[in-house]
């Protein structure tokens, strides 16, 4: 990873979706940028805990997709702090539907989920009240 990039996301990548020069003569929003990377990454995170069964996630093939999905989270924080709601919006749009993908793939593969479905034999006890 190169310097000021996270788990899950890439400044270079957020930078070009969000068509800020990645030259290096365009840094005012880097810091900005990074935070809210940061931010996303945690977020994204603790979205995953109850499915993943680890964390931070090391699958090449969902790992692709964290990084999409916290480049459209930081991509929506950014253009809503820019006063581009409409822009933000539709990030989150995009945000909302791939985290709901990425959920499902785990909870449609067993081997990447923490999820079981364990059955056990029905039994009663007696309640307190019953003594």
């Amino acid at each position: 990873m190169a310097d000021g990039d996270g788990k899950y996301f890439r400044i270079d990548i957020i930078k070009q979706e969000l068509d800020i020069a990645i030259d290096g003569t365009d840094e005012v929003d880097d810091q900005r940028l990074q935070q809210y990377g940061r931010e996303i990454s945690s977020f994204i995170d603790n979205e995953l805990t109850p499915y993943a069964v680890t964390i931070p996630i090391s699958d090449a093939n969902i790992t692709t997709d964290l990084e999409l999905l916290c480049t459209y989270g930081v991509a929506r924080r950014y253009k809503i702090f820019k006063n581009n709601f409409e822009a933000g919006e539709a990030y989150g749009k995009l945000f909302d539907d791939l985290l709901n993908s990425v959920i499902d793939r785990f909870k449609a593969n067993p081997t990447r989920s923490k999820r079981t479905a364990v059955t056990k034999a029905y039994r009663t006890e007696p309640q307190l009240s019953d003594n």
